[in-house]
């Protein structure tokens, strides 16, 4: 009994090991993006994370005031090396939220997946 116990716990092993390695021509992998944004000063401002640091320079961020109808493009700016930006606007009362656009990157191959942000509510 326990000879085939081995057998299993080898064959199953082997079938995990070989599922976790790409192949040499893979297709694009996705990253997971997260946009971050805060009201308090500077107003507004907040950081882009991912599991790639591929995906976090250089994204670009639009500034949004939620309304009735489409909603308002306040402003949009890029992030720096460490994934910061910041929209230098005044608040006024309202609900904002930003998004990060999906972006692909050639070599590696990767794509960099987009995200909105929580909303923020200034009374």
């Amino acid at each position: 009994m326990k000879k085939n116990a081995t057998r299993i716990t080898i064959t199953l092993v082997g079938v995990l090991m070989t599922g976790t390695v790409a192949p040499a021509g893979a297709q694009d992998m996705p990253f997971a993006s997260n946009i971050r944004l805060k009201d308090g000063f500077p107003a507004f401002h907040g950081k882009v994370t991912s599991g790639s640091p591929d995906c976090v320079a250089n994204r670009k961020v639009r500034l949004f005031k939620q309304k009735s109808g489409p909603d308002k493009l306040l402003g949009k700016a890029r992030t720096n090396a460490a994934g910061k930006w910041k929209i230098l606007k005044t608040p006024k009362s309202g609900v904002y939220y930003a998004k990060v656009n999906e972006f692909a990157v050639e070599t590696p191959q990767l794509v960099c997946l987009a995200d909105t942000s929580q909303k923020v509510a200034i009374d």
